[in-house]
């Protein structure tokens, strides 16, 4: 499931987000090798916000348990959100990820976003193996804005499904999704801050935080089957990153440009697998040169460098459309990884709350 290749006299490995036990290996020594050298549409796509005594009978705290008074990441207000998201497996099209996208989107709107769920219908592979079939499921991609002085867009995404399991297995996803959903989670909470608020008697710094913000959680980044190309192998379809095709999908071109509510989308910054208590991140091929190494030079103590290695994420949809992206990934720390030992235990917060400071911090560059 690795496919080694040239260009530019180096080396590129491009890996499967669900690749195989086997390759996780190989990736090891390569990183030991790296550290050394309309309106009826929207009604039609939008989900209803839940009562909040609905949330609370289902587990999901009021958004008065999280503080809203420090500017800066709050390293207890993460985990919170962290053992929220991770109470219950919830792949797509489960019960439990219906219910998170609700306490999502009524969070979010407390908060001061316009928050919406998108939904979408896609057939996908039943899970088996042994009798693949395709089923119909609905995905909800929660999509929160506010808008900034500047024309563009900056997305901020990454998926907060937990993979499919059979049953037997309980899978939560604590750093894979979790992790990005809650530091996306705690990010919504801090732009919205007075401190970091828009004065309308400001003129615009043609930085990134003056663009509209969107942030996208998707839904559907992980395969149904086992591998993350056996639905190709077995049923012909592309059994990944529903949830990111489906946004890309509702971006409407205008000459150069793509764009979201009428704005240009000039930047995607994905996050995925981005707390484990071991950090390790990577900015991975593919990734706009210049605004990375922007990124990477604003990393005070948290672990993070450019490589060549590519790897398939919810980044892929809009790479392909010509939009500049940013994916930053922990590609070392796997042993937990796809495994029932995903928990919160193995996430830490203060990581978390370190990579947001350096997020806010980008955001605050001027804009090439």
């Amino acid at each position: 499931m690795c496919s080694p290749s040239s260009e530019g006299g180096g080396v590129i490995l491009t890996i499967h987000k669900s690749a195989k036990r086997r390759s996780l290996q190989m990736l090891i020594s390569v990183q030991l090798i790296l550290a050394c050298c309309g309106l009826f549409d929207h009604l039609l796509r939008t989900c209803s916000i839940a009562s909040a005594a609905d949330l609370d009978a289902a587990g999901y705290p009021p958004s008065g348990k999280f503080n809203l008074r420090s500017p800066s990441p709050d390293q207890a207000n993460i985990d919170k959100k962290l053992r929220v998201i991770t109470q219950l497996p919830h792949p797509m099209g489960s019960v439990e990820q219906k219910r998170l996208a609700r306490w999502m989107v009524s969070y979010l709107t407390s908060r001061g976003w316009r928050a919406e769920e998108q939904r979408f219908a896609v057939k996908t592979p039943s899970g088996s193996v042994k009798e693949p079939k395709l089923v119909d499921r609905t995905g909800r991609n929660v999509v929160a804005w506010r808008s900034g002085p500047d024309d563009c867009t900056f997305v901020v995404g990454g998926h907060y499904d937990s993979k499919y399991f059979p049953q037997g297995t309980r899978f939560v996803g604590a750093n894979d999704g979790g992790s990005s959903t809650a530091l996306m989670l705690e990010l919504a909470r801090l732009w919205t801050h007075p401190v970091h608020a828009h004065s309308p008697k400001l003129k615009s710094g043609g930085t990134w935080f003056d663009c509209d913000i969107v942030f996208a959680f998707f839904d559907g980044e992980e395969s149904f089957l086992p591998e993350w190309t056996d639905g190709e192998k077995l049923l012909g379809v592309r059994d990944n990153l529903y949830g990111s095709r489906d946004f890309v999908n509702r971006l409407v071109r205008a000459g150069q440009n793509l764009l979201w509510r009428k704005k240009p989308v000039k930047l995607f910054l994905n996050l995925d697998m981005i707390g484990h208590k071991n950090q390790n991140l990577f900015i991975t091929e593919g990734s706009d040169n210049m605004l990375s190494e922007q990124f990477i030079a604003l990393r005070g103590s948290v672990p993070i460098k450019k490589v060549p290695l590519s790897v398939e994420d919810d980044h892929i949809p809009f790479m392909r459309l010509g939009i500049p992206v940013i994916h930053v990934i922990d590609w070392t720390n796997l042993q937990e990884w796809h495994t029932s030992k995903d928990t919160p235990e193995i996430v830490s917060a203060e990581r978390i709350a370190a990579l947001i400071e350096v997020v806010m911090k980008f955001s605050e560059r001027k804009r090439p």
